[in-house]
């Protein structure tokens, strides 16, 4: 299998750069199989952008198989979105093969850190920015 990795759209569009999300907290369940992330996107570096302003954010990854997070200062990642889905993944193909239920492969690349995670899907849920 070759990774593709496609940029997801998102309610504000496309994100884009190492600033684009910002993340302030993380809530691991594993009985629930879930991975919340709580932060801001930042609008200037969404596409299209959203006029200046700091979007609250919670996204929680759901069907959660595994996940892993990798510095970003000390990975070798070369991104073209900060959140994209991977597809063909060699790695969630072998996770696949183990699994009752369609899984999917996404990367979240925060200033700090970069999330891989394999699971069922994700919701996202945008809060109106601050005046």
């Amino acid at each position: 299998m070759t990774d593709q990795r496609v940029p997801v759209e998102t309610p504000c569009g496309y994100l884009y750069g190492r600033d684009c999300i910002f993340l302030d907290a993380k809530q691991a369940d594993r009985t629930a199989g879930t991975l919340t992330l709580l932060g801001e996107f930042n609008g200037n570096l969404c596409e299209p952008p959203a006029n200046d302003r700091y979007v609250p954010y919670t996204i929680q990854f759901f069907g959660v198989v595994t996940y892993k997070v990798e510095d970003q200062d000390l990975s070798s990642w070369d991104w073209d979105s900060s959140f994209e889905e991977v597809i063909n993944s060699t790695w969630a193909g072998i996770l696949q093969s183990q699994s009752n239920a369609p899984l999917r492969y996404f990367t979240f690349q925060t200033y700090d850190d970069l999330f891989h995670i394999v699971c069922g899907g994700y919701r996202l849920l945008l809060k109106q920015p601050a005046a």
